[in-house]
C-alpha cells in the first residue's frame, strides 16, 4: 500500500536511490541461484531492505539477492507488469489491501507447505497478523512489522498554548478543543490539526463511531447508517466548519501538504500514517520537540491495522530459495534490522518488546512504540475483499466533494452505496469478517 509521505521528499528519496534499482551483491566465484525481490524504492525502506540483503547472503552465500526498486507510486502497476510479461519477482512487498485480490488471481504461493514440512513456529508473531494472512485454512504471507494510524503532536506547541498531550482518554471533543485553541488561522499560519483524509486515517474515525462502509459478514453496504455518515460528517467539519485544519487544496498552492505542513512547524497534531514518519522525522525535525500517541476514540478505540508484507509469487521458478529469503526477513534478526530504520513495530512480539528495541534512544525521544502497543487491542483490518482498490478509487471523488463541503456526508454516502454494493458483489468471493 503507497505510504502518504511528501511527493516532492519521496521523490527526492527515489532519485537518491535510483541507482540501486537492481542491486546485486558480488558472487565471489561461487555458483549461486539468484532470486528476485522487488520493493518499493523509498529511502528508509531501501536501506532496510538492502542492509537485509546483504546479511541475508552472508548467511546463504549460494542465494544471490536482485533487489528490484520501483517508486513508491508505481509500485505496485510495476509488479503486476512482471506479471504480465512472465517475470515475476520471487519475493515481492504488497499490502493489506492487495492480499485478497492476490490469492484470488493465483499470484500468492500458499506458503502452509513449507511452513507445515520445517515446522515452522508462528506462536511469537503477534495474532492479528496470522489471522489476516489466512485465507482458507491457508498462510499466504508474512511481514516483519505492522503499523498503525497515530497521531503526530508537537509538544512544544502544545506546552507554549497549554495544552496537554494526547492520549488514550482523547476523545473526539478533546481534540477538536485542543484543534481550537492551537489555531491562530491563515496570517499567523498556524493550525491545531493537519488531517490527511486518505482512506487510513478516515476508516479509523469511522470505526471509532461504530460505523463501517460493509456489514461485518459483507452482505449489505452500510456507508449511510447514521454511524458512518456522522464520522465523514465530523472529518468534513475539521476543514469547512471548524476551521482547524488546512484542506489539500489550499496546501497544494502554498506548496506543501499535511506531513510536511506539520513538520515545519505549523499545525499542533498530525493525522496521517504510522510510525513511517518517524525515522526520517527524528533526522530532519530539529526545531521542535514532537511525539505520537494513540488515536482519540468515540464510542470506542479503533486504528487502520497497517500491513505491508511479502509475498512469494506463485509461479516462482526458485520458490525455496524466496522461502529462505522470507524466513530470514521476519525472522529476529532481520526484524531486528528492520527495526534500526523505524519501519513499524516488528511482527515478532519477542522482538517488539525486546529492551533494546523499547530503549532505543530515538523511540524514547519520541514515544515512538508505547501507543503503537497501546492500539494492539483496537486494532482494525479492512477484511478480505478482492475489490478494495476499485472500492477505494471510487470514494476518492465524492470523498473529496464532502472534503472540500461540495456536498454533504449524507448525500456523499447515498450516491457512493449503489457503487459501493455492485463492487460488493463483485469482490466478496473470499470476503470474511
Amino acid at each position: 500500500m503507497a505510504k502518504h509521505n511528501c511527493l516532492l521528499r519521496r521523490m527526492g528519496r527515489w532519485t537518491a536511490w535510483a541507482a540501486l534499482a537492481t542491486a546485486v551483491w558480488p558472487t565471489g566465484g561461487l555458483a549461486r541461484t539468484r532470486i528476485t525481490w522487488a520493493v518499493p524504492g523509498v529511502l528508509e525502506e531501501m536501506e532496510a531492505r538492502q542492509a537485509q540483503a546483504k546479511r541475508f547472503q552472508e548467511l546463504h552465500p549460494d542465494i544471490e539477492v536482485e533487489i528490484l526498486a520501483f517508486p513508491d507510486d508505481e509500485f505496485d502497476e510495476k509488479v503486476f507488469a512482471l506479471f504480465a510479461a512472465g517475470t515475476p519477482p520471487d519475493l515481492f512487498v504488497s499490502g493489506d489491501v492487495l492480499i485478497p485480490w492476490l490469492v484470488q488471481q493465483k499470484m500468492a504461493l500458499d506458503l502452509t507447505p513449507f511452513i507445515q514440512r520445517d515446522r515452522y513456529d508462528l506462536s511469537d508473531f503477534f495474532p492479528p497478523i496470522i489471522d489476516f494472512f489466512t485465507i482458507n485454512g491457508s498462510l499466504y504471507s508474512l511481514t516483519d512489522n505492522w503499523d498503525a494510524q497515530v497521531v503526530y503532536y508537537n509538544k512544544t506547541m502544545l506546552d507554549q498554548h497549554g495544552v496537554a498531550a494526547p492520549d488514550l482518554s482523547w476523545t473526539w471533543d478533546t481534540v477538536l478543543e485542543a484543534g481550537k485553541k492551537l489555531t491562530k488561522g491563515r496570517q499567523a499560519n498556524q493550525f491545531g490539526l493537519s488531517f490527511s483524509p486518505w482512506f487510513a486515517p478516515v476508516f479509523s474515525f469511522i470505526w471509532q463511531n461504530n460505523g463501517d462502509l460493509f456489514s461485518p459478514d459483507f452482505s449489505r453496504v452500510t456507508i449511510d447508517n447514521p454511524a458512518t455518515v456522522e464520522a465523514l460528517q465530523w472529518v468534513a467539519d475539521l476543514f469547512n466548519r471548524h476551521g482547524v485544519s488546512l484542506f489539500w487544496d489550499e496546501l497544494d498552492r502554498m506548496d506543501t501538504d499535511p506531513v510536511d505542513y506539520f513538520a515545519s512547524g505549523h499545525a499542533g497534531m498530525l493525522f496521517d500514517g504510522g510510525r513511517w514518519h518517524a525515522h526520517w522525522m527524528h533526522n530532519e525535525i530539529t526545531h521542535f520537540d514532537w511525539r505520537i500517541a494513540p488515536l482519540p476514540k468515540k464510542v470506542s478505540h479503533a486504528s487502520f491495522f497497517h500491513l505491508s508484507t511479502y509475498v512469494i509469487s506463485a509461479n516462482s521458478a526458485h520458490r525455496q530459495e524466496a522461502w529462505e529469503l522470507l524466513k530470514f526477513l521476519v525472522g529476529r534478526e532481520g526484524q531486528q534490522i528492520n527495526a534500526r530504520y523505524a519501519e513499524g513495530i516488528p511482527s515478532r512480539r519477542s522482538v517488539a518488546l525486546d529492551p533494546s528495541f523499547l530503549k532505543d534512544p530515538a523511540v524514547l525521544a519520541h514515544n515512538s512504540v508505547e501507543p503503537f502497543l497501546q492500539l494492539v487491542p483496537y486494532l482494525r483490518g479492512i477484511g478480505r475483499l478482492t475489490t478494495w482498490r476499485k472500492v477505494i478509487s471510487a470514494l476518492e471523488p465524492e470523498f473529496l466533494r464532502l472534503w472540500r463541503g461540495e456536498q454533504s456526508a449524507l448525500e456523499t454516502a447515498t450516491k457512493l452505496k449503489p457503487v459501493l454494493q455492485a463492487l460488493l458483489e463483485e469482490g466478496k468471493g473470499l470476503a470474511q469478517p
